[in-house]
């Protein structure tokens, strides 16, 4: 089970063993279950590079959840799109376990 949009401003994500979720510092709204939360550090670095990613944006403070329950997310009221990064069923990547047509004018599809 992956993350449920909960509408255009609130996810919801499951968290459970081996399933951590790692969000930006102050976008969860709340939580149900046994789920504790714990800063990301980033690693060394100089003073100058960590000043200039501050000052350029680049950094943002990151929480990761873990435990075992459900986490509802939303950051300052920003609207949001859910996308689905897994690997399909039938992919470029996956060279075998389907049979694939792959027509020019159509998305490629397996049968």
């Amino acid at each position: 089970m992956g993350f449920e949009k909960m509408n255009s401003k609130v996810l919801k994500a499951p968290v459970g063993p081996g399933r951590e979720v790692l969000a930006r510092r102050g976008a969860m709204l709340g939580y149900t279950g046994d789920v504790r939360f714990s800063p990301v550090r980033s690693g060394g670095g100089s003073v100058g590079g960590f000043l200039g990613s501050q000052l350029s944006g680049e950094s943002a403070a990151m929480m990761v959840a873990q435990g075992s329950g459900e986490v509802y997310y939303g950051f300052q009221g920003l609207t949001y799109a859910v996308v689905d990064l897994s690997v399909p069923r039938c992919s470029p990547w996956r060279a075998t376990g389907c049979s694939c047509t792959m027509p020019t004018s159509t998305p490629r599809s397996c049968r």
